[in-house]
């Protein structure tokens, strides 16, 4: 499953809009996926060297903070659950961290 520009695009949006929805840090989320800030800044980006697992990641640590935290993002339009079942198909996809906004 690759994803055209507009789609990378349109996923980089929902990825940055989601973690502002959060209120979480990039050190938050850097310490909590155990990434560097260049992996970070590469799946929030969404260009062509991101990793589809790490946009996976991403996306579920995401919606469980949002969740979480009990506000509304409105949903990815390509990483939806339909898609997920597609991509693992493909990808051995990795369970996502949770935030302990406690």
């Amino acid at each position: 499953m690759s994803l055209t520009r507009n789609q990378m695009e349109a996923t980089a949006e929902e990825h940055r809009a989601h973690l502002d929805a959060t209120g979480l840090t990039y050190a938050d989320v850097l310490a909590d996926l155990e990434w560097d800030s260049r992996r970070l800044a590469a799946t929030l980006g969404g260009n062509d060297s991101t990793d589809p697992v790490d946009a996976w990641e991403l996306r579920d640590y995401l919606v469980a903070a949002v969740r979480d935290r009990g506000v509304h993002v409105e949903p990815y339009s390509v990483l939806t659950d339909a898609n997920k079942q597609r991509a693992t198909q493909w990808f051995d996809l990795r369970a996502a961290p949770r935030h302990d906004f406690g």
